[in-house]
């Protein structure tokens, strides 16, 4: 459980870190570094995964087939077949994804009520409870 809040609190500093491996990563590459290239790449996909990992776990105890379960599966599978950069740009995009969803959520009060406001109800190509939400309707 503390691990799962540091986790929660440190998701920033996780995604952050996973974008400067795969940067290190691909400077291995550019020098000609084997080693220089898979390991960094390794080491992005572990840490950037465990989050992943263990929402999917959670979403699994609820029989609930996630998102996060497929890019888990997904990064196994490219870890198993040895494509160390794919799982890691899948991680990293998946959690710099996450920590926009998050801080555009901050930003703006209707996001997290839009779902409810909706219905089936567009106009335009808009969700007709978001331009409401927009406007200050309650």
């Amino acid at each position: 459980m503390k691990f799962q809040r540091w986790l929660q609190a440190h998701t920033t500093a996780i995604t952050i870190a996973s974008a400067l491996l795969i940067a290190v990563g691909y400077l291995g590459k550019w020098l000609g570094s084997t080693w220089g290239y898979a390991v960094p790449l390794m080491v992005a996909s572990i840490i950037a995964a465990v989050p992943i990992a263990i929402h999917a776990y959670q979403a699994l105890r609820v029989k609930v087939i996630s998102i996060e379960l497929l890019v888990t599966i997904a990064v196994i599978g490219a870890f198993a077949i040895g494509e160390y950069n794919e799982s890691a740009i899948v991680t990293f995009l998946f959690l710099f994804g996450n920590f926009l969803e998050q801080k555009n959520a901050r930003q703006d009060p209707c996001v997290h009520q839009v779902p409810h406001r909706l219905g089936a109800h567009y106009r335009g190509g808009v969700a007709a409870g978001w331009v409401n939400c927009r406007r200050g309707y309650r």
